[in-house]
């Protein structure tokens, strides 16, 4: 991950992105490469499940019984075969 040297000090830069097919016809097909040993995928609902709902609620101003249902473990969408 890149890094960035703040008035707090250094921190990570992350680089959050969103994929979508808008195809009707063809298959997304996505092939991520770092240039790192190690890599750690969070998805956006998993990473908002576990924080505190009411602070989710609050900030997003959404009913915390929206929170609370949020999955806490990742969700695999497509399973290898």
């Amino acid at each position: 991950m890149p890094l960035s040297i703040t008035c707090s000090g250094l921190t990570l830069c992350l680089c959050s992105h969103y994929i979508e097919n808008t195809s009707e016809t063809e298959d997304l097909v996505w092939i991520e490469i770092y240039k790192s040993d190690r890599v750690q995928d969070i998805p956006l609902t998993q990473w908002l499940a576990l924080t505190p709902a009411d602070i989710v609620a609050q900030t997003l101003k959404v009913p915390i019984s929206f929170v609370e249902q949020l999955k806490k473990e990742k969700q695999v969408l497509i399973k290898k075969p």
